[in-house]
């Protein structure tokens, strides 16, 4: 049978459903003519979807030399490259596609996206701007630019970005839900669920609608939603991120009917079904071992020299450190409360997005003085280099303090130490997606296990620099324990500062957006207690949860 031929079985397959059909005929093309560029680069389509994104990748290499001028089977490159976090490749192809097809605003919005995922901001906004001057009547292209704008801090510009996409897409889903989550950041809690509730009328059984939801008033986690819950989990043909959702929801019907320990298991569950539908940039491994490299053994793997020579002595930055969930951001809004000078950066991830990309390097490549050049540029570019002060809450510094300390002299590290089974319950029962460690019980035991090990390891090196604030202890007793924690930073004490929640345009992208809006309280410091029965066998396994 010709080529010819072979390419309209192919066809006539993939449109009958007939999956076998179609990659067998592929495969005889290629075997008659092994740089058949169509085979290629639909067989690749095919693995991709599939998922065998390697074998997708070989197929795309060879369609590419096959037929280096045609933009199609780059494009399809630089989005394995992309989902499977092969940043820097990905942007090199898309960048290849934008010479062959400058008007290409496909490209352009993958080199927005790509940069994001670098957090390589400016970049970014150059990328989705020029997209958008291409192709200014596609919602995606706003929805990205306003996650740009979040990024760079710029909510406002962010909420116009979203509600542009809903000009030209009011039923758009991801603007929907992106545009209620920065209202509230912004701290418009009314707003927030008005535009979910909005979504809600267009997809009245799209669960994660309905977990926001949840999230912000008790009264939306009624009994209609728990038969749909219910039938979501019955069903045979639900995707993961269904069940997933619904497991989160059921998970919080438990928690209403004071279930703790079903609570605990359904939420084992949900994050387990998560995973199902994440691929990360940054994976365990990654989180577990070589980040905790670099408090191990960080005397012998810095050049201090290379490092020195771009330090900042003259400023003395802020930097929160510790588990998620414990007090972080709240510590943060009582230190910028006692001076209005200090920049509150919250979790920039500049130092870890930074050292990520290092670590992937060769030896002879790694040049630590660029390193902190990098770090500095992308401080730069958030605009919190332009006060002496500023404060950062990228909780993984925490394994890169000797860094910070080699290139900010002056830093003050604070560490947040809360009881250990109380952070490990609220990352449980908060999904935070973008971490790959905190969706398994034992990997995130273990993670947190790690941090132990490094703020004692930094604490014995850098004595000095670094203060341990207990959060149960803050909450009970807030004056005395606000004035020590100021004056480690040489701030003066007020009032004030225990009253940052009445500042008004408050703004938090943190887990913690509602709590921070509210005065200190102490009513969470013994409910871990609820929860000791279903930790019981956690605790002989991982001795961190005794401390």
């Amino acid at each position: 049978m010709s080529t010819q031929k072979l390419l309209k079985k192919a066809a006539r397959c993939w449109k009958e459903g007939d999956k076998k059909g179609t990659i067998k005929a592929y495969k005889r093309i290629i075997s008659i003519e092994p740089n058949h560029y169509r085979a290629l680069n639909n067989l690749a389509s095919i693995e991709f979807i599939a998922k065998n994104y390697a074998a997708a990748e070989a197929l795309l290499k060879q369609a590419v030399k096959v037929e280096p001028d045609l933009s199609e089977a780059h494009i399809n490159l630089g989005n394995i490259y992309s989902m499977t976090e092969q940043l820097d490749l990905a942007i090199k192809t898309f960048t290849d596609v934008i010479r062959i097809e400058p008007n290409s605003y496909i490209a352009y919005h993958q080199l927005g996206l790509n940069y994001l995922k670098l957090k390589e901001l400016n970049d970014a906004l150059n990328a989705i701007n020029m997209s958008i001057s291409i192709n200014p009547g596609n919602a995606g292209l706003f929805i990205l630019l306003g996650q740009i704008l979040e990024a760079k801090d710029m909510l406002n510009e962010a909420i116009g970005a979203y509600s542009q996409a809903l000009k030209i897409q009011p039923t758009h889903i991801s603007a929907l839900t992106h545009l209620a989550a920065a209202f509230l950041s912004m701290g418009d809690k009314s707003k927030a669920i008005s535009v979910y509730e909005t979504a809600l009328r267009y997809y009245p059984d799209e669960l994660s609608i309905h977990y926001y939801l949840s999230g912000l008033a008790s009264k939306y986690l009624n009994s209609e939603l728990q038969d749909k819950v219910e039938a979501a989990l019955s069903s045979e043909n639900e995707i993961p991120s269904t069940i997933s959702n619904a497991l989160f929801l059921k998970a919080k019907f438990a928690h209403q009917n004071c279930d703790y320990v079903l609570e605990m298991e359904l939420l084992s569950q949900a994050h387990a079904k998560f995973l199902e539908t994440k691929n990360f940039q940054k994976g365990t491994q990654y989180y577990l071992n070589e980040l905790q490299h670099y408090a191990d053994k960080k005397p012998s793997t810095f050049d201090k020299e290379g490092i020195a020579k771009v330090s900042r002595k003259e400023l003395s930055p802020i930097f929160i450190v510790g588990a998620p969930r414990s007090g972080s951001t709240l510590i943060e809004n009582i230190i910028c409360a006692a001076d209005k000078e200090i920049k509150k950066g919250e979790e920039t991830s500049v130092i870890d997005n930074e050292m990520f990309k290092f670590l992937k390097l060769d030896k002879a490549e790694k040049n630590y003085q660029e390193l902190g050049q990098s770090v500095l540029t992308r401080y730069e570019e958030k605009k919190l280099l332009s006060s002496t002060r500023f404060t950062d809450k990228s909780l993984e510094n925490i394994f890169m303090v000797g860094f910070i300390l080699d290139l900010f002299p002056k830093a003050r590290i604070i560490y947040c130490k809360r009881n250990p089974i109380s952070s490990v319950i609220s990352i449980l029962q908060y999904n935070l997606g973008a971490l790959s460690w905190a969706h398994n019980l034992d990997v995130f035991c273990k993670y947190l296990e790690n941090c132990s090990t490094a703020i004692k390891y930094w604490k014995t090196e850098y004595p000095e620099s670094v203060y341990e604030i207990d959060y149960d202890l803050l909450v009970t007793n807030q004056v005395d324990e606000s004035k020590k924690l100021l004056e480690f930073c040489e701030l003066l004490w007020s009032e004030d500062c225990l009253h940052f929640y009445k500042k008004k345009g408050l703004v938090s992208k943190t887990a913690s957006v509602s709590q921070i809006r509210n005065p200190i309280h102490s009513d969470s410091v013994n409910k871990f207690k609820q929860y000791e029965l279903f930790f019981s066998s956690y605790k002989e396994a991982h001795a961190w949860l005794n401390e």
